[in-house]
């Protein structure tokens, strides 16, 4: 007998996926929707930095839960004089 359950895929990214302006967030974005369109659950894990509100509103569309992990901004360090 096969499994016939609906499995549930994290996709983990360093960054949120969004503008779709790379490959890598080209195929996120499309792995997850054509996993779900297979019946199956999709959450996105990454890491934030401001307003992600229009992917967001993609993702939710789509059916795709986003967990997002603030990160603040890293410090500007001062470059040496040559």
């Amino acid at each position: 007998m096969w499994y016939t359950g609906r499995m549930q895929w994290t996709f983990v990214t360093s960054g949120f996926p969004w503008p779709l302006t790379s490959g890598t967030w080209l195929r996120v974005f499309h792995q997850a929707r054509a996993l779900l369109a297979g019946g199956d659950s999709v959450r996105i894990l990454c890491r934030s930095r401001g307003d992600d509100a229009p992917g967001l509103a993609a993702y939710a569309d789509a059916g795709v839960e986003v967990v997002r992990i603030e990160t603040p901004e890293p410090p500007i360090r001062p470059r040496h004089a040559l």
